[in-house]
């Protein structure tokens, strides 16, 4: 069954001042549908925070923005490494998974993490889509290619290879204009396998 996608939050439209103030009219007798009007701020929002500071005498020492770094797994520097580290996989022809990466992050210590984290031993899917969205990451299929092919695709080998058919050309005139030069592929026993995103 395919994952719904979630609508995106409407975050930070309700600006503390605005909270604070709605909260001191349904002190004075307002009801909490008028204040949220009046205020321009969500009823749910408004009615959240009236009862959160419900039992609080001064509203200056409360809070009335959300605090979305408590669900922050990561620090900015963590993520950081991590991206970095998973660009470092690709750029050596050992692209990680979607499964590995969510791996590697669970494996990580010291890191307060949700339960489901450890119990699975994998970050959730919605980390890894999140993080590729913070860090403008794409999953992508790489084109199958072995080791050897890899790496033997270097600066030196091709100024060989050209040199090699550069001197065949002239030793035989028949091959000087380029006419009866043929490409042939290998056979089709293959080496390497198909790869995952």
């Amino acid at each position: 069954m395919p994952r719904k996608k979630r609508a995106m939050r409407k975050i930070g439209n309700s600006s503390a001042a605005d909270v604070k103030a709605g909260v001191l009219l349904i002190r004075q007798g307002m009801s909490i549908r008028k204040a949220a009007t009046s205020c321009g701020v969500p009823f749910t929002t408004l009615k959240r925070y009236y009862w959160k500071t419900a039992g609080s005498e001064n509203l200056d020492e409360e809070r009335f923005e959300p605090n979305y770094s408590v669900n922050q797994i990561f620090t900015a520097s963590q993520e950081e490494k991590l991206k970095e580290y998973f660009s470092h996989c690709a750029l050596l022809f050992y692209g990680l998974t979607a499964r590995e990466c969510r791996h590697q992050c669970a494996k990580l210590n010291n890191i307060k993490m949700p339960k489901s984290w450890t119990d699975n031993e994998m970050a959730g899917k919605d980390w890894l889509t999140l993080f590729k969205r913070r860090n403008r990451f794409s999953s992508r299929r790489p084109e199958p290619c072995s080791l050897a092919r890899a790496t033997a695709f270097n600066r030196n080998n091709v100024n060989n290879f050209y040199n090699n058919l550069e001197d065949l050309i002239k030793r035989n005139s028949a091959f000087a204009n380029g006419t009866r030069i043929f490409n042939l592929d290998e056979t089709s026993t293959t080496t390497v396998q198909k790869p995952q995103k």
